[in-house]
């Protein structure tokens, strides 16, 4: 799990939707204080 804050994510947003690919889960962090999670998702043998 990697803790990021709303201005890392605003200046290079590719790079950490990368790491989530990678199967990262990041915690984007705004005035020290965690405002959401972004994870992969599981992905399963249905295609949508």
């Amino acid at each position: 799990m990697l803790n990021v804050t709303v201005d890392e994510i605003q200046r290079d947003p590719l790079k950490y939707l990368r790491q989530v690919e990678a199967g990262e889960t990041l915690v984007i962090i705004r005035s020290n204080q965690p405002i959401a999670e972004v994870r992969p998702i599981a992905h399963s043998s249905k295609q949508l």
